[in-house]
């Protein structure tokens, strides 16, 4: 056989497990942010029953993330109804556990 023709087809193989440890590897990492989105937002539910309500703010400190984060968040334990957004706007907005 053709060394040449072995060297282009070690180099394919080469090329695809690369490719394939990529998508494999960032399927880890996908799986790794949910799992941490789900821990903090048990924090979130801890802390809840604990103090009867959370803020904005509250997330933002024991989290120590961004406004915008604590909002996904709060977002996301509202669309899986796990709590309950009181008041409408502003300072005064806090959370319920269901």
């Amino acid at each position: 056989m053709n060394y040449q023709l072995i060297l282009i087809y070690f180099a394919i193989g080469v090329v695809i497990g690369y490719f394939a440890y990529r998508v494999l590897a960032g399927d880890k990492e996908k799986t790794e942010i949910i799992d941490e989105s789900a821990h903090k937002e048990q924090l979130i539910l801890k802390f809840i029953e604990a103090k009867g309500q959370i803020k904005n703010n509250d997330i933002q400190r024991i989290l120590d993330v961004s406004d915008a984060t604590a909002t996904r968040y709060l977002q996301n334990l509202e669309n899986k109804r796990k709590i309950i957004q009181v008041g409408g706007t502003g300072r005064s907005v806090f959370y319920q556990k269901i």
